[in-house]
């Protein structure tokens, strides 16, 4: 059995199960809250309530699981997190009051979703290419969230959160397996780092920081009822869940070919693309009825902005910020994501139940114009090299 393990060790099969398994849970809990919720008798307010809760524990905790991480050893730190993320998500399938939903919801996704930029750490820096790892998180993803429509429909919501846990479990051993390569060169030693405060001088960073906040709360206000949505247009749980686990497939156009677009065109660009695929996408779910022009919307931009987003953000901070500073200025954007998400979260879940659908669409083109309006005054960063995703 050690030999075993010892095969099995830092191989190209523990990234596999780490990535996908890490991904099932990364997609498990949210991809039905709306409807779960929504089922039991919840508003759409409340639905926006609880995922304010998330991002608001998140903006506490991300920044303390990154500082054990440096300190001790990522790999059992992580383990340990995922562990208390299987506690946490069996707890909130079975509790019924909005306060202990809203709190083991926020504590389950906030202890996963705060190990990605580590677990990214892993396979960027792995003997193996970055592409080939990260593709299995797409696989994962995608089983994540047709998975939970189906246990959501044949057996029960609970049962979904029971499926979780066991993720959590699995990903926790096989994140035990791999290995953390370090490629950082002892020049990085010598020099004496960089103060985080300049980073608020960095006007060209600050704009930049503006514009990903509001696109990235559009995209996350998206995501939170575009299951409810569906299967209000006339779609079973079972198939809003097939529709969104084959609009995550398109994520793998980016991981092996937005690499290469990315690198032909500036980051300011690539920011008009973003935010026109994302216009796009809420300008059919607020005027156009059917649900066949969401579907193939869904289809053509729903995983393609997340990923593409999650590239140029590397792409624009590793040429407007200083080496040493890159990875407290990428924690800086995630953090305030969060922070610019909260109240407009909660406005959306507002016009949502008062409104309708359309109306909390047509609010998010709203936010994406305000978007637009700052990224016709930010110039971008001067790219002097380009990045090999």
């Amino acid at each position: 059995m050690e030999q075993l393990y010892k095969r099995f060790a830092d191989s190209y099969a523990a990234y596999v199960l780490m990535y996908v398994f890490y991904f099932i849970c990364f997609t498990l809990f949210g991809v039905l809250l709306s409807v779960s919720l929504l089922d039991r008798g919840f508003t759409a307010a409340d639905v926006s309530f609880c995922a304010s809760c998330s991002m608001a524990v998140m903006m506490v905790i991300q920044p303390v699981i990154g500082r054990l991480a440096d300190r001790f050893d990522s790999r059992k730190v992580s383990a340990v997190i995922m562990c208390l993320a299987a506690c946490a998500g069996y707890i909130y399938g079975k509790v019924n009051s909005l306060v202990l939903i809203s709190v083991f919801y926020a504590l389950s996704v906030t202890l996963v979703q705060s190990l990605n930029p580590i677990l990214e750490k892993y396979a960027v820096t792995s003997k193996y290419r970055y592409s080939s790892i990260r593709f299995w998180g797409t696989i994962g993803c995608a089983m994540g969230q047709y998975g939970a429509s189906l246990i959501y429909n044949y057996i029960s919501h609970t049962a979904v959160y029971t499926a979780f846990a066991v993720s959590c479990l699995v990903a926790a051993f096989s994140i035990l397996a791999v290995r953390e390569h370090h490629a950082e060169s002892a020049e990085a030693e010598k020099t004496k780092p960089s103060s985080a405060a300049s980073l608020f001088k960095n006007k060209t960073f600050l704009m930049f920081l503006l514009i990903q906040g509001l696109f990235w709360s559009a995209m996350q206000m998206r995501g939170t009822y575009q299951s409810a949505v569906l299967v209000k247009s006339g779609l079973s749980v079972g198939n809003a869940g097939l529709v969104i686990a084959a609009a995550q497939l398109t994520e793998l156009a980016a991981i092996f070919l937005g690499g290469k677009v990315l690198n032909r065109i500036s980051g300011r660009t690539a920011e008009w693309y973003l935010y026109g695929m994302m216009a796009a996408h809420c300008a059919v779910f607020a005027f156009v009825p059917g649900v066949s022009a969401k579907i193939l919307i869904m289809l053509a931009t729903n995983s393609m902005t997340m990923m593409l987003m999650v590239m140029n953000n590397m792409k624009v901070v590793g040429a407007a910020v200083e080496d040493d500073l890159q990875m407290t200025a990428l924690s800086l954007i995630a953090t305030f994501k969060s922070l610019i998400t909260i109240p407009l979260q909660m406005i959306s879940g507002q016009i949502a139940g008062q409104y309708g659908y359309s109306a909390m669409y047509i609010f998010l083109l709203c936010i994406l114009a305000a978007g637009a309006v700052l990224l016709l005054f930010w110039k971008g960063p001067q790219e002097k090299e380009t990045i090999h995703f």
